[in-house]
């Protein structure tokens, strides 16, 4: 990956780390409930595990050289990633995520006026997402690359790493966090526009 792709690479995920950390300081429920800070310990523990991992991994395994467990099922080895991201390189990426950065801002004006406070599980998962996010922009901008070791599956097309595992299981929380969220906050907007009709 050229000097301007990595460049690009490691702003985009300074810039998400700045917005998910945001949202975390805006609307985690320790600001509305007076609790102490739970994300911070996620974050910490998502880098720890990912840093501490992949020293494991340098210390037992070769470069390349991949040990098979559970019948093939899960693939071990050490890998050296130069792309962006799962396989890909894109120069369009900065670009997405200010445009993404953008509907993020609007997203944090709309919660802001309605005073919203995010839930237990919607904290774990931005958390879990900015560790995975800021480890990997931290590890870029320190050696150009990042080092992935897990591959599931005998032929696995990609390799991956605990801070890449982080990003989809915040993901996956979010999704099915908004699954049942979404449904219920669009019956509270209906009930209130009808209650103000109903005043008329």
């Amino acid at each position: 990956m050229d000097a301007s792709l990595l460049l690009q690479t490691i702003v985009a995920g300074v810039l998400v780390s700045a917005v998910i950390s945001g949202f975390l300081v805006c609307f985690g429920r320790y600001a509305a409930c007076g609790r102490r800070r739970r994300w911070p310990q996620i974050v910490a523990a998502v880098i720890l595990l990912d840093q501490g991992s992949k020293w494991l991994v340098a210390e037992t395994v070769r470069h390349g050289a991949a040990c098979s467990y559970l019948g093939g099922a899960i693939q071990i080895g050490r890998y050296t990633n130069f792309l962006q991201g799962f396989g890909a390189t894109s120069s369009w990426l900065l670009g997405g995520t200010l445009i993404g950065i953008v509907g993020a801002i609007r997203l944090w004006q709309m919660l802001r006026e309605r005073g919203y406070v995010m839930s237990g599980a919607a904290e774990a998962g931005l958390a879990l997402m900015l560790g995975g996010v800021a480890t990997i922009a931290a590890e870029r901008a320190w050696s150009g690359c990042v080092v992935d070791f897990l591959q599931f599956g005998a032929n696995g097309q990609y390799v991956y790493n605990f801070a890449d595992l982080a990003v989809f299981a915040g993901g996956f929380i979010l999704c099915a966090r908004g699954m049942i969220a979404l449904p219920r906050a669009i019956e509270e907007e209906m009930a209130v526009a009808n209650a103000g009709e109903g005043a008329e």
